[in-house]
């Protein structure tokens, strides 16, 4: 699909240009991309516009003429309305369209839309990803695919434009249920970062020097890099919690359904609730 100038690129769309999804959008337009863009909040289109994309009105006037169409937004309700909503997507979108799901949305739900879409002639996959914003500036953010194998493989050539490992996982889903198993490791690795700060400052040590100190460690990860500093202030970002007890929720959903205990989850899951950097848990 990538072409050597924007001429030959096909035109797409991108809808939710949050802390994600904006680095994402920028990369396909630095790749030459022809792209229109939509988002709640119309200020947030200002910056993909300097650089040559076009604002939409609507999730549908984005979508008109687009041979893909990205969606990057705070929830599975935000998909589902932008893609079948009032001016959503489907009833603009071409024939043969990829509707590509960036957000982390319940598989359940994912299956419906992606139903949905077969049924008016479109091409669902569930692509969710991970790896934060500096992946998403730098084009190495991980994701994960789901659908019928042939949309997936178009899906491909795009996505390379802003992830470095692009997996595929099965049927329709698929991508959203591995991207709950990433999340089961993170958000209970926050949880257990939360519980040894206070340890740790129970027992006299300094949390932030503790926290330089275990770089390089078999505790080192990715959580240590982007959250434990502010977590050893007592500052987690709101919006990580929201979205942890979000995922946390889709976690729980699925493993009651399938009869499977998840207790380290469940407890994670009250802790985001309180919030996460409190010590009387």
């Amino acid at each position: 699909m990538v072409g050597s100038g924007a001429a030959a690129t096909p035109p797409l769309a991108w809808i939710g240009l949050g802390r994600i999804g904006a680095p994402m959008a920028e990369r396909l337009v630095a790749a030459g991309y022809r792209l229109s863009v939509f988002d709640v909040v119309p200020q947030a289109m200002d910056p993909l516009v300097a650089i040559g994309a076009r604002a939409a009105a609507s999730p549908g006037d984005a979508a008109a003429g687009a041979q893909a169409v990205c969606f990057c937004v705070s929830d599975g309700e935000a998909v589902e309305s932008a893609a079948y909503g009032a001016d959503g997507v489907a009833a603009q979108a071409s024939k043969g369209a990829l509707l590509i799901d960036h957000s982390t949305t319940h598989p359940e739900l994912t299956r419906a839309m992606s139903r949905r879409a077969e049924d008016l002639g479109l091409c669902w996959v569930d692509a969710p990803i991970s790896g934060g914003i500096a992946a998403a500036t730098n084009g190495t953010l991980a994701a994960w695919l789901g659908g019928h194998r042939e949309d997936a493989d178009r899906v491909r050539v795009l996505m390379a434009a802003y992830a470095g490992r692009i997996n595929y996982m099965g049927r329709s889903g698929s991508g959203q249920t591995a991207k709950s198993c990433n999340q089961v490791i993170v958000a209970n690795t926050i949880a257990i970062w939360a519980e040894m700060l206070a340890y740790a400052a129970g027992n006299g040590l300094d949390p932030e020097a503790l926290i330089d100190a275990l770089e390089g460690s078999g505790a080192d990860s990715g959580v240590r890099r982007t959250f434990a500093k502010g977590m050893a202030n007592g500052i987690f970002p709101e919006l990580s919690t929201r979205n942890m007890v979000k995922d946390l929720g889709i976690i729980t959903d699925l493993a009651s359904k399938t009869g499977l205990a998840m207790p380290m989850s469940s407890i994670a899951l009250e802790r985001f609730k309180r919030g996460i950097t409190r010590s009387d848990s």
